[in-house]
């Protein structure tokens, strides 16, 4: 069974290089089509670790202490 990394990036370059370095160890990377929607997303891809960005443009590592209350 694949493991799905859920990754929260706002630079497209990182993203795209986390994404295959993830794949080269048989690993899913997903990310959230659009920062609108992170939680839909997030709940969506069912991950088994989340990498984040904790300077987002919209939000940072401040926002997720809601997430789950």
């Amino acid at each position: 069974m694949e493991q799905t990394i859920f990754i929260v990036e706002d630079d497209e370059a990182i993203l795209s290089s986390l994404k295959g370095q993830l794949e080269q160890w048989s690993f899913q990377g997903r990310s959230p089509e659009s920062f609108q929607d992170i939680i839909t997303s997030f709940t969506k891809s069912d991950p088994h670790l989340v990498f984040m960005d904790i300077q987002l443009p919209a939000y940072d590592v401040r926002f997720t202490g809601g997430v789950g209350n």
